[in-house]
């Protein structure tokens, strides 16, 4: 055991560029004088990670990651580069001045955004993405946000497309160091429905590669329609700390001109859900006919709400109205 656990000796050089091989002894021993990751926004993404945040369209989950990117930016005087790839020059600056004056928000100077050259067009992929790491090199940042990753990969759910692109921005966190967080959408699913990870658009082979998810969905329990939640859904470094049993509560509105996310405490993502419309968990003869079935195998209604993704009152009321008939 002795000769197993020494770290003393150095492991020869193999001659093989593409691999490293080290003792696990020398990697530990490496890896500790690296600084250790530092949490960008909470626990939700921590520095060198790529992490992803998604939400169905018009949630906000771009006011949130320009929220996240200014706060790092004051926060850790670093370079953010906020690749904004949906809104235009004149829809940015609405949504980031007072309506009434015209006047402008105060955002730090190394908070930066970036939009796509209309001189410079191309659809590769290989091409874009070394473009974004030649960009932050340049320009010095240690952290950036891509809004969204629809537009570096139109074919998210065709797994070869999606584990390209993953591949690219992994290897370029892995050359670089850099923090990559990357916005994505949901497929169309209910409203009212739990967030899982399946809710991530080329779930399968996006989430397998992120070092961190979260997610942001509607909180029907607040007055109006400003309230949204996040939710916790993969975490490699610490534990979930923000699972269905303790999601972050926000509402969207205006400060000091600012449209944002101003955070109200935090519930359970039931308590959240328990107020949506029904017309937002509509049976579809699908989802009924798949949770009869898995009723009559057996399952658990949690287990059930999970699979289907709806909410686990739904699948009661489903599996009630079922032992009337």
């Amino acid at each position: 055991m002795e000769d197993i656990m020494q770290t003393g000796d150095t492991t020869p050089d193999y001659g093989v560029r593409r691999f490293v091989c080290k003792s696990g002894g020398e990697w530990l021993a490496e890896a500790a004088v690296m600084p250790d990751p530092v949490p960008l926004c909470g626990s939700l993404w921590h520095s060198g990670e790529v992490a992803c945040l998604f939400a169905d369209t018009n949630m906000g989950k771009s006011l949130l990651a320009v929220q996240i990117g200014m706060d790092i930016a004051q926060k850790h005087r670093c370079n953010v580069l906020y690749f904004d790839f949906e809104m235009s020059m004149k829809q940015y600056q609405k949504r980031y001045s007072d309506p009434d004056s015209g006047r402008p928000c105060a955002m730090p100077f190394n908070f930066k955004r970036v939009e796509f050259s209309q001189e410079e067009a191309t659809d590769s992929l290989d091409d874009i993405v070394a473009d974004i790491e030649r960009l932050a090199m340049t320009a010095g940042a240690s952290h950036i946000i891509i809004d969204n990753i629809t537009w570096l990969c139109r074919n998210l759910e065709e797994g070869k497309s999606a584990i390209a692109l993953m591949q690219l921005l992994c290897g370029m966190k892995k050359r670089t160091g850099i923090s990559i967080l990357v916005l994505a959408h949901t497929p169309k699913r209910p409203a009212g429905a739990p967030l899982t990870i399946n809710s991530l658009g080329g779930s399968r082979h996006l989430s397998n590669f992120m070092d961190s998810v979260f997610a942001l969905g509607k909180d029907f329990s607040q007055e109006g329609e400003g309230g949204r939640y996040v939710k916790q859904l993969k975490a490699r470094l610490t534990e979930i700390e923000y699972g269905a049993g303790h999601v972050i509560r926000y509402e969207i509105r205006r400060d000091d001109g600012m449209l944002g996310l101003a955070p109200l405490g935090y519930c359970t993502e039931a308590e959240a859900l328990a107020d949506a419309p029904a017309e937002t968990q509509a049976s579809d003869a699908d989802a009924v006919e798949r949770i009869q079935k898995m009723r009559r195998e057996g399952a658990s209604i949690r287990a059930i709400a999970a699979a289907v993704e709806r909410s686990k009152d739904y699948v009661h009321k489903i599996i009630r109205n079922s032992d009337d008939d």
